[in-house]
């Protein structure tokens, strides 16, 4: 038995040698969660031959992806290098890098970060003649953006009734409308912002069979940090990766859970 399960007390040892199945483990701060994770991932590749290309883990920081290889580096060596491990929207941008082209993207997309989003917003706003300190550019992107992370598409969002009416309320009707324009625009400039990262893998994922076909395949093992935080993209999307194989783990701690401000919900 390799030392680093010597490391380990009982109930951290179960959650690394439980391989197969879904698997929830839910601790509190310091409880060595990560630990567990990246020793989970070690295990795989180290008892039971599983392939590292065909691992995903799943967090929120790029530092906190950064330590998790480098700490199962540590104890597989260099063979970690082939691991699936980042962000969901770095991971996912990556796949969607080889992808884009079923979408109708080109494969070298632009990326635009939140800056670049809003000064198409405030390009779309000034177009349409609205009066841009009433459609303050940050209040729409974060609309827009609130959709785009429930799985709301712009024609969606046009037609859905209770949208259209808390819109009415808040004197902005035309959102609907400028999130269509910027739909349009940003497909038009080959972009993506940082939310269709997930939105256009969810798509791609229930609009290309064979896509996600290829990648439920691929991903045999699926292990999610700091699961607290996912929102419903981020939900959907597991569990479409993870329907064939169902062997996701995800780790947590229901006490804190700091990303609510993006749509992240602990059910």
């Amino acid at each position: 038995m390799s030392n680093y399960l010597n490391t380990l007390n009982d109930p951290q040892r179960e959650g690394v040698v439980n391989i197969n199945g879904p698997c929830m483990i839910i601790a509190g701060a310091g409880s060595g969660k990560t630990r567990v994770l990246t020793y989970r991932i070690a295990h795989l590749i180290e008892h039971h031959g599983v392939d590292p290309f065909n691992i995903m883990a799943l967090t929120f920081t790029n530092k906190a992806a950064k330590e998790m290889r480098e700490r199962i580096e540590s104890v597989v060596g260099l063979n970690a290098r082939n691991l699936w491990i980042g962000t969901f929207h770095s991971v996912f941008a990556r796949i969607l890098r080889a992808e884009a082209p079923l979408l109708g993207y080109p494969n070298n997309f632009t990326i635009y970060d939140t800056d670049d989003a809003k000064s198409v917003l405030k390009t779309i706003i000034n177009e349409l003649n609205l009066d841009d300190k009433h459609y303050k550019p940050t209040t729409v992107y974060n609309r827009i953006s609130s959709a785009k992370n429930a799985l709301i598409t712009a024609e969606e969002y046009k037609n859905d009734w209770q949208l259209q009416q808390e819109d009415m309320r808040a004197n902005r009707p035309a959102i609907a409308q400028i999130f269509q324009a910027y739909t349009k625009r940003c497909f038009k400039n080959g972009a993506m912002d940082f939310d269709d990262l997930l939105l256009k893998f969810y798509e791609l994922l229930t609009q290309v069979p064979a896509a996600l076909a290829k990648y439920q395949r691929k991903f045999q093992y699926i292990l999610i940090d700091e699961y607290q935080d996912t929102n419903p993209a981020q939900y959907e999307i597991i569990k479409l990766l993870g329907a064939m194989h169902e062997n996701v783990c995800v780790v947590g701690d229901d006490a804190q859970s700091i990303y609510s401000f993006r749509g992240a919900t602990i059910e």
